[in-house]
């Protein structure tokens, strides 16, 4: 008995002597550094950097053109501002100078960018009109502001030439018209001049022949209005720039690169 009491002692003062040297924090530096480590996420930040974009500004003014009416007040500006941002030119200055060929891109991306990259405002205290266009270069800031602009007045020229052909489709059905009514009286006259005329008859033969005189100088002021319609040049928007956006080598390489004009 005495014995197994002996060794109960002994083995618990052998434990904690052992528990006292290796408990964690007698444990030394390099024996923790060998122990395994739980390594954290890796957080990337991730910077994108902005794409430098280039600017090219022009400065014109836009004198009222043929057909056109009514002062040069805000509804004329906003109409000016509209045409020149408008889709529609933007798609004209894509196709008319084969920008999306040039660029190599597509053409309803290109459309997009262009759009997003095109401011038009009136300069404050003046009658000028104020474009910037930006780009992902100088060269095609230049190229599409030229194309923009060129594009602008050939499409204000082809209104200009539309409302022309309207007046002498107009001046047509006219013209048709005041044919049917000389024809008209020229019979009459020609059937009452082939018969001794009564005096009330006479009367009515002066005022059939007038009238028939009339009919017939009214057609030749029509024929003639169609002539010179037809005749004369379109004319030009007119359009002064206080700056142009693009330099002469742009110019004469835009020239090249665009397609058949209007007219």
């Amino acid at each position: 008995m005495k014995n197994i009491l002996l060794s109960a002692i002994f083995v618990l003062i052998i434990g904690g002597v052992g528990f006292y040297y290796l408990r964690p924090d007698r444990i030394s530096p390099t024996e923790r550094a060998e122990d395994p480590v739980e390594t954290p996420a890796l957080t990337l930040e991730v910077i994108v950097e902005e794409k430098e974009q280039f600017c090219c500004e022009t400065l014109f003014k836009l004198y009222p053109s043929e057909g056109s009416s009514g002062p040069m007040n805000d509804d004329f500006f906003n109409l000016q501002f509209e045409l020149i941002r408008s889709k529609e030119n933007v798609k004209a200055a894509i196709t008319n100078y084969r920008l999306s060929e040039l660029y190599k891109t597509d053409a309803d991306e290109l459309t997009k960018t262009i759009l997003a990259g095109l401011s038009v405002e009136q300069k404050v205290g003046t009658d000028l009109i104020h474009v910037t266009v930006r780009a992902d270069s100088s060269d095609q800031a230049q190229e599409i502001s030229y194309a923009l602009m060129q594009s602008y007045v050939d499409r204000k020229q082809l209104v200009v030439q539309q409302k022309r052909e309207a007046i002498i489709r107009d001046l047509d059905d006219k013209i048709i018209k005041q044919q049917q009514s000389v024809e008209s009286h020229r019979q009459k006259i020609t059937e009452q001049s082939t018969r001794i005329l009564t005096p009330k008859e006479e009367i009515e033969f002066k005022k059939i022949k007038g009238e028939w005189e009339k009919a017939l100088e009214l057609l030749e002021k029509m024929r003639t209005a169609k002539l010179l319609s037809r005749l004369s040049a379109v004319e030009r928007p007119r359009l002064v720039y206080h700056q142009k956006g693009w330099s002469k080598k742009t110019e004469k390489m835009m020239q090249n690169q665009r397609l058949s004009p209007y007219f």
